[in-house]
């Protein structure tokens, strides 16, 4: 080995790249299993979320993250006191062209301003989450 460093570093480089792929597919994957166990176990996905590491998630993760724990804490009758994890997926699917994702996003949005006694702002929520579903409010 005429350059133990160099191949020591690649070495070390291609395990640390693995390692980090492995983490955000793990992540993706408890994401996945806890919109599934959201309908009918809200506990457990509330559960499964509380294991997910937020910060190091990628930015439509982080956004998918947010957006159920905010499902969850609702389906849990969890009272819900700040709005700052369903702002960052508004934030992120407003602009995503989602718009499943984001009339969702609107719609709790409406269902924490609802908690929050936020009456004027719910209703506001909930008529974007119509529009961003493609929904006529009068029909």
């Amino acid at each position: 080995m005429k350059y133990p460093i160099l191949y020591f570093s690649t070495l070390l480089l291609v395990v640390i790249l693995s390692f980090s792929c492995r983490l955000d597919r793990h992540s993706s994957d408890v994401l996945k299993q806890a919109e599934v166990l959201l309908e009918k176990h809200p506990d457990s996905a509330l559960t499964l979320l509380n294991k997910v590491n937020s910060s190091s998630l990628k930015k439509y993760d982080n956004a998918r993250y947010c957006l159920l724990m905010t499902k969850a804490f609702i389906k849990n009758a969890i009272p819900i006191v700040s709005d700052s994890l369903i702002n960052i997926a508004i934030g992120y699917y407003k602009d995503s062209g989602d718009s499943i994702n984001k009339a969702e996003a609107y719609f709790y949005a409406g269902r924490v301003s609802q908690d929050m006694h936020d009456t004027k702002g719910a209703m506001a929520f909930f008529l974007k989450a119509l529009d961003s579903a493609g929904r006529d409010p009068l029909d």
